[in-house]
């Protein structure tokens, strides 16, 4: 029974350590702050169409976009946000899309969009990032002179290069093989173990 509480608490250590290599590699920003964000952001479904932020990778994949976002329709239901990534202009051919957050009425965060897989991107050429709102309340993105050197804010298909949009995108780094070897490892011979106390 001491053996394998051992080897319990073994393999959540590993795991944890598993899901610590997880943290985020931010490749290009407009901002590096993550302080939360005031109400009263402009209302995204206001804006000009198309519209987005450009960037220019320098890593050859994407996981992840963050953007700081607030509710900004306290009278209205919750709604759901998803990001297409787009390469050619703004109006371009969409790449990828990245699953859902929710928010909600009172919201104030820097919800973190996850694309399904990495998507490949060029290093050094440009792509368009395109917040989609799904439903009727509305949703306030932080924006400013951030001095991004890679791209612009862009409304009604024009760059509005005195500003960008706040956002942060790059990769969630894979487990480390050895973490995942060991775990491994002591899941083998803890089911080994409870294999020989079945048949004794």
């Amino acid at each position: 029974m001491k053996l394998r509480k051992y080897s319990i608490v073994l393999l959540l250590a590993f795991n944890q350590a598993a899901l610590s290599q997880g943290t985020l590699i931010f490749d290009q920003q407009s901002s590096s702050d993550e302080f939360v964000p005031d109400y009263g952001l402009g209302n995204i479904q206001q804006m000009p169409l198309p519209w987005g932020q450009s960037f220019t990778p320098a890593l050859p994949g994407i996981d992840f976009i963050r953007f700081k976002m607030s509710d900004a329709s306290a009278s209205e239901g919750p709604v759901s946000v998803y990001v297409n990534l787009v390469s050619g202009s703004v109006s371009g051919t969409v790449i990828g899309t990245t699953a859902s957050v929710s928010v909600g009425q009172g919201y104030r965060g820097n919800p973190t969009f996850l694309f399904p897989t990495t998507v490949p991107l060029m290093p050094g050429t440009a792509y368009y990032l395109e917040p989609m709102v799904q439903g009727i309340g509305g949703v306030g993105m932080a924006s400013g002179p951030y001095n991004y050197a890679g791209g612009s804010a862009w409304l009604g298909g024009s760059p509005n290069l005195a500003s960008d949009f706040w956002f942060r995108e790059g990769l969630v780094p894979e487990p480390s093989c050895a973490v995942l070897l060991i775990a491994g490892a002591l899941l083998a011979f803890e089911a080994r173990r409870l294999g020989r106390t079945k048949n004794e």
